[in-house]
C-alpha cells in the first residue's frame, strides 16, 4: 500500500483546498486553489463541458466573492439553511428543542472530513 504524502508535499502540488465554515442560518463553502486569475462568469454551450462552476454558485448561493491570496485565490460562497423543525419524540424523550437543533451535526461534520481525508 502506497504511503500517504505529508502535508507539505501536497502543498507543493497546487491541490484545490475547500473549508466549510457552519454559521447559524448559512453555511460558507471556500474553495482556494492556486491561480491568482479572477473567477470568471461564463455562458456554456448547452454541450459544453465545462464553465457551469461559477454560474451555479452564483444561482445557490445568497451571496459570494473571491479574494486573492498568496498561494493563489480563493471563492466562497455563503449558502442559506433552512432551520431544522422539531422531530417528534419516537420513545418517552422530551422533541429536540431550539437551542439542540441548531447546533452543528457533528456526526456529518466528522463523515465530511473522513471523505475529504480519503479521497487525498
Amino acid at each position: 500500500m502506497a504511503k500517504k504524502p505529508a502535508w507539505g508535499e501536497l502543498e507543493r502540488l497546487g491541490l484545490v483546498h475547500v473549508r466549510l465554515v457552519g454559521l447559524r442560518d448559512s453555511v460558507v463553502i471556500e474553495v482556494g486553489d492556486v491561480s491568482h486569475e479572477p473567477p470568471v462568469l461564463k455562458h456554456a454551450d448547452d454541450d459544453a463541458e465545462d464553465g457551469r462552476g461559477l454560474f451555479l454558485v452564483q444561482q445557490l448561493a445568497a451571496r459570494w466573492r473571491s479574494y486573492r491570496n498568496a498561494a493563489g485565490k480563493t471563492v466562497w460562497a455563503e449558502l442559506p439553511v433552512r432551520t431544522p423543525l422539531p422531530q417528534r419524540p419516537r420513545t418517552g424523550r422530551p422533541a429536540v428543542g431550539p437551542a439542540e437543533a441548531e447546533r452543528p451535526d457533528a456526526a456529518f461534520l466528522r463523515r465530511v472530513l473522513l471523505g475529504l481525508d480519503t479521497a487525498l
